[in-house]
């Protein structure tokens, strides 16, 4: 399901104005599953896929530290290509047609 749900997250961030610019880049701090930009910014994306329900969400299965790791590798990339970033999350509902949840700047788990 990861690279399913990352190449649907991808499509859709493609149509909300982002370019992909690399996928599963990976970095000395973590693994990012997107790496893409909006305008003059980086923005590191993490993809979740699973069902989406009452009690559970994809987004649900990374931890505080998960979210530090990907933040420090952000923060490597914007010394690296002088650019500000961020880290953001996207849930993908693997059901028909897929569904997606994009959360911006995300600095705490779900």
């Amino acid at each position: 399901m990861g690279r399913a749900g990352e190449a649907l997250a991808g499509r859709f961030l493609q149509r909300q104005g982002y370019r992909v610019l690399c996928r599963r880049l990976v970095t000395e701090e973590a693994e990012l599953d997107l790496v893409c930009r909006k305008g003059k910014r980086l923005v590191c994306v993490e993809v979740k896929t699973g069902r989406i329900g009452p009690c559970f969400r994809p987004g649900m299965r990374i931890s505080r530290r998960g979210i530090e790791r990907l933040w420090n590798a952000a923060r490597a990339l914007e010394t690296r290509y002088r650019l500000p970033a961020r880290v953001d999350l996207v849930e993908v509902d693997r059901r028909e047609p897929p569904a997606f949840v994009h959360h911006r700047g995300v600095r705490e788990p779900l």
